[in-house]
This record gives structure tokens, sequence and C-alpha cells, in this order.
């Protein structure tokens, strides 16, 4: 990813987490986030540790966040970002930062799946295919419409070229 891009993600990053640790879970309750989406892994751990105390029930400020990180033997990794989140612009669209974040998560999984795909030399084309399709099926992501109707004449075309073996 372009460092323009992980810059771009990385302030939704951090107005999102700093809006649930300034405002508490409630401002950001609505999302559904995942902490493995983040692409900075000390928001990464910030994001596990405020999920980990909603899920208690117990609340999200700086010093419970970073009481949760010290448990989870995370606070060193953390640093002092936990203390300037205080400070970033928060959101007022958390939903908003939260399909930005996962957007980005999905572009990156994407490309790193069909990196690992096109290096492997030795499968035939349907078994590479099948390949793909389990290895990016699992990401989750929606195919766009557009996106669909390539995908039928990809699979149509694969069709046409199997016939045309097949007749030789």
């Amino acid at each position: 990813m372009s460092s323009w891009i992980s810059d771009g993600v990385t302030s939704i990053e951090r107005s999102l987490v700093g809006t649930a640790i300034v405002n508490g879970w409630p401002a950001v309750a609505s999302v559904a986030t995942k902490a493995h989406e983040f692409y900075d892994l000390r928001l990464q751990a910030c994001w596990s540790a405020i999920c980990a105390l909603a899920d208690r029930s117990e609340p999200v400020d700086v010093v419970t966040v970073e009481r949760e990180l010290e448990k989870q033997g995370k606070r060193d990794a953390v640093g002092n970002l936990l203390f300037d989140l205080v400070t970033v612009p928060l959101t007022t669209v958390p939903g908003w930062n939260a399909a930005e974040i996962r957007q980005a998560w999905l572009s990156r999984e994407t490309r790193k799946a069909c990196g690992t795909i096109a290096a492997i030399a030795d499968m035939d084309g349907e078994e590479l295919l099948a390949k793909a399709h389990r290895d990016l099926q699992i990401l989750g992501g929606e195919v766009p419409r557009k996106s669909a109707a390539i995908h039928e004449l990809v699979l149509e075309r694969m069709g046409e070229l199997e016939q045309i073996c097949a007749d030789k």
C-alpha cells in the first residue's frame, strides 16, 4: 500500500480509536470493525483492548484502555500513542470510518492473496482458479455488481476454452 494511502487509513483509524477513548464505547458501539482490520498494529492493539473492555461492559477511557493493554501484554508496544489519541480529531461518523478501515483491509488482503496465487507455478488452470476462489472467498467481502458480470464472462470464457481443448 502506498504511503499516502496508509497514512490516510491510519488517520481514520486514529480518529475512530480516539473517539472511543474520549467519548466512550457508546460513541462507536454501532461499528463492526474488527481489530485485525487495522493497518497500524498499535491501533490494532488499542482497538482490541477497547473491544475487550466493551465486551465486559467496563468503561472505555484512556486509563482503562491502558490497564487492558497492560493486562494483554501490549502496553509497551503501543507506547505513548494512547495518550496522543486524546488529541486527534474525533469522528462524528464512526460507521464511515469503520467502512473505510474495512475497505483498506480488504484491499490489502486481496493483494496478498493474489500475490500468493500468482506465485504458484505448479497448478493447472482449474486448480489455480479453485484456489483463487477459496482464498478470496475467505475474506468475506461482497463482489461489486459490475465485477460479478466480469466474473460471469471469465467463467464463460473458461468454458469455451475447455470446449476448444476437448475438440482438439
